[in-house]
């Protein structure tokens, strides 16, 4: 059993075991999906080992969900992080193009306080990808953490499981605006 979640203090993602919470079958099978795509293949002859387990950070690579050639949502490896023409590395962005994506978590962290959206066990952080070095990459998609904690920070826009079809399509939807907020 492993639980999935970002910190937005480090910019971190992470799967572990020994968390506070247990994690959701849901995302526990999402994740696990990520072993299937023919893109594994490529990512490991690229030297980018896919992580299901423990720290994942921005150049690294992460299940996502993304529509395939029939628009369904499908589990992906992506690698985190846009790069830029001076060989930047973006995490985040804010604005989501064409190719929309969503990333799988179980909550969020953000200055020693787990942050998921109220009566769910999963996050659903929105995100845009595109290709790079014929691999998918990816950025979280961020909006003003108001809505969060009231801090002028940026925080990662979180989806209700309802809209991850509708995001995936480009469809408008609205983000999560309540949640559970626990101390570490």
């Amino acid at each position: 059993m492993f639980s999935y979640y970002l910190d937005l203090s480090t910019a971190s993602f992470y799967q572990e075991d020994n968390l506070l919470h247990d994690p959701s079958p849901i995302l526990i099978k999402t994740i696990q999906k990520v072993h299937a795509s023919p893109l594994c293949r490529r990512f490991i002859q690229a030297a980018y080992a896919i992580t299901t387990a423990g720290e994942i950070q921005p150049g690294m690579a992460a299940p996502v969900i993304a529509p395939d050639k029939e628009h369904h949502p499908t589990v992906y490896p992506m690698r985190w992080g846009f790069r830029t023409s001076t060989g930047t590395l973006l995490p985040t962005c804010k604005k989501a193009d064409e190719h929309r994506c969503v990333i799988p978590s179980s909550w969020l962290i953000r200055n020693g306080h787990i942050i998921q959206p109220k009566g769910s066990r999963e996050t659903w952080i929105a995100g845009t990808y595109r290709i790079e070095n014929h691999l998918p990459v990816f950025a979280v998609l961020t909006m003003p953490a108001e809505s969060y904690t009231g801090e002028q920070e940026d925080c990662p826009s979180i989806l209700h499981q309802a809209d991850i079809r509708p995001w995936l399509k480009g469809d408008p939807v609205n983000f999560v605006n309540e949640f559970v907020v626990e101390r570490q």
